[in-house]
């Protein structure tokens, strides 16, 4: 069934009098989908940020593409549908050519559509709807950019830093960690660290492994034996915790493999050393790549009741 033609509310540049131009400008938005994206650039913190943020401007122009020329041009609405539809197609089509699909990066797909509805309801079709959508949209995004600054500082502390990973004391600290299964992350200055900051884990049930993972350190750890850090518990009752130390390196966002180290935490400060050498994944047990090591998580398992560990002083030794 053919949909009645209509005029766009918001008119079409010139350049797209041509069906040749549009269907080469439909290739150039299409295809950095399924381009691997180069190690140095999601490395970056500002290049992979501003990056991920082109899952916002690509899908608003296809949007804008598909609305001014074709079958479905002028019906907004269906336009939008369309757009949300190919941008959820090309999660899943992405790992074919070695990209990792992310419900993350199809949310903001929906935020340029969103962007696209505001625009022509605003300024094509008058409607101050489309100015609160829009507004509210851009708001939305610069909020999410919000920590930008602050993740680019603590990435250049960690690098100068090296082969420290983490030692609490930058005060931009938090923008390299985040928690997973509702646990607790607090970074205290007691006595306790002896005046220093250190990272206080808190988790408990409902919540089967309650951790923190770090990212943003350097990724080149050849040449390094192990991986040491100092833990305790400060759990009240409890004289063991049992906690775990994964790995991941960047294959492993796509093939969902890792290495795991368990330990026990006593009430006693104490270094636990998880080895690098010849390690290989849990499931697999293909290689570990100890040369693009990607993220940190430390982690309790299925803990039945509220428990803490505290630690400091994550770093590589020869």
């Amino acid at each position: 069934m053919r949909l009645p033609p209509r005029e766009p509310a918001w008119p079409a540049p010139r350049i797209l009098g041509r069906w040749q131009t549009w269907l080469v400008l439909m290739a150039v938005l299409v295809v950095p989908f399924f381009v691997p994206i180069p190690v140095m650039a999601r490395r970056n913190v500002l290049v992979s940020t501003l990056g991920d943020r082109l899952h916002i401007v690509l899908p608003a122009c296809i949007m804008l593409m598909l609305y001014w020329k074709g079958p479905l041009r002028g019906n907004l609405w269906i336009a939008a549908v369309a757009t949300a539809l190919v941008g959820g197609a090309i999660e899943f089509i992405q790992p074919f050519f070695d990209r990792t699909p992310l419900l993350h990066d199809w949310l903001l797909d929906l935020v340029g559509v969103g962007m696209v509805l505001g625009w022509v309801g605003w300024r094509g079709h008058r409607r101050r709807s489309g100015l609160v959508l829009i507004t509210a949209l851009l708001v939305f995004t610069a909020w999410g950019l919000r920590s930008l600054p602050g993740r680019m500082v603590a990435s250049a502390d960690a690098r100068k830093r090296f082969p420290v990973i983490e030692n609490f004391e930058d005060g931009h600290v938090w923008n390299l960690w985040s928690n997973n299964d509702s646990c607790e992350l607090h970074m205290p200055r007691e006595a306790a660290f002896d005046g220093r900051r250190g990272l206080r884990l808190v988790g408990g049930p409902p919540e089967h492994w309650p951790g923190a993972t770090m990212r943003r350190f350097p990724h080149d750890w050849r040449g390094f034996a192990a991986l040491e850090l100092k833990v305790r518990t400060t759990t009240p009752g409890r004289d063991a915790v049992r906690f775990h130390v994964r790995l991941d390196d960047f294959a492993g966002t796509h093939d969902h493999e890792w290495v795991t180290t368990s330990f026990t935490a006593t009430p006693v400060w104490k270094t636990v050393t998880v080895p690098l050498v010849d390690r290989t994944t849990d499931r697999k047990g293909r290689p570990f790549d100890v040369s693009d090591v990607d993220a940190i998580t430390i982690f309790l398992s299925r803990p039945d009741a509220p428990t803490t560990i505290e630690i400091d002083d994550i770093r590589l030794v020869r």
